[in-house]
């Protein structure tokens, strides 16, 4: 891990900065899920609604894949 934090370092990136970054976008769609799964509890959503899931969960999946190709292919390079 720390050869790999030093040849970031030598390319210009900056490891932990990308890591705290997928950990905050974790963070708000775990967050976004818990705020959705409140609205069923208060009966805010009808069943039909809650079995869709969370709208913005299908974007922030997409996100995160995209960033994951990202990650990768910059390794490769």
């Amino acid at each position: 891990m720390v050869s790999s934090s030093r040849k970031a370092a030598k390319q210009g990136i900056d490891a932990v900065a990308g890591m705290i970054e997928a950990i905050e976008s974790q963070i708000q769609a775990i967050s976004q899920i818990r705020d959705f799964v409140k609205d069923f509890q208060q009966q805010k959503l009808t069943i039909q609604e809650f079995l869709a899931g969370p709208v913005s969960l299908y974007s922030s999946e997409d996100e995160l894949l995209q960033d994951i190709l990202e990650q990768m292919l910059s390794q490769l390079i």
